[in-house]
């Protein structure tokens, strides 16, 4: 399934999301960066690429300055 759909696009969809919910919106209320890794971790193999959710994880600690909470 996965490999029908670029790496690129797996890829964007994925900082996508992390983006959304962890920047502020007009339209909604900033969840922050524990929330946005817990739904990621959540969707792993679902919305998300295991693999690209592998590769994601770990450079994420340097996000958390970024984006408390």
């Amino acid at each position: 399934m996965d490999t029908l759909i670029p790496l690129g696009s797996r890829l964007m969809r994925l900082i996508d999301v992390y983006d959304g919910m962890t920047t502020e919106r007009s339209y909604q209320q900033v969840m922050g960066h524990n929330a946005a890794i817990k739904f990621i971790k959540q969707q792993s193999g679902i919305l998300f690429a295991p693999d690209i959710v592998n590769a994601f994880l770990p450079v994420t600690i340097d996000f958390t300055s970024l984006n408390p909470e």
